[in-house]
């Protein structure tokens, strides 16, 4: 985002006056925070259209419905969705970028165990083993993404007047 902050600066010897104005600009990159914030965005959508097609009006783990050929419940589209919001969260700012990593830790271990887990653990949630590892494929993304550094590129430029002379009468 770029910022530019722009000054004006007057050097006064006693006789003459010099007059600088100077601007300087300021542009930063995070593509970490970029990738994660969109593996986020996508592993929340794929939560709400979970939760939209299974409904919350009963209960959260039947029934199981088929989303980008993975098989969820609405329990585990209440997880991606909450989960896929920290993800952005800690995607908004340089500040936050370890909570993204640390989120991105959160959806590794849970998909690990989800694709894991035996047969009747799944039917229990309402998930299959393609659902824990495309969990666990976003949060190794994620935590990819919370090493990679801010790229910053600063400018400043420097406009001199001439400088004149002031005579005291």
């Amino acid at each position: 985002m770029p910022d530019d902050i722009r000054y004006e600066q007057v050097v006064t010897d006693g006789r003459n006056h010099t007059r600088s104005a100077v601007t300087e600009h300021y542009r930063s990159i995070s593509p970490g925070r970029i990738v994660g914030g969109i593996a986020g965005v996508v592993l929340a959508t794929v939560g709400v259209i979970a939760i939209a097609k299974a409904g919350i009006d009963s209960s959260l783990d039947t029934p199981v419905v088929s989303v980008l050929g993975m098989d969820q419940s609405a329990l585990v589209g209440l997880v991606e969705f909450g989960l896929g919001l920290l993800i952005v969260l800690g995607a908004a700012s340089d500040a936050t970028r370890t909570f993204m990593g640390a989120m991105g830790v959160v959806c590794l271990v849970a998909g690990v165990l989800g694709a894991a887990a035996t047969a009747s653990v799944r039917n229990d949630i309402g998930t299959g083993s393609g659902s824990g590892w495309f969990v666990a494929v976003i949060g190794a993304v994620v935590v990819a993404a919370s090493f990679f550094g801010t790229y910053a590129h600063s400018r400043r430029e420097v406009y001199n007047e001439a400088p004149t002379t002031h005579v005291q009468s």
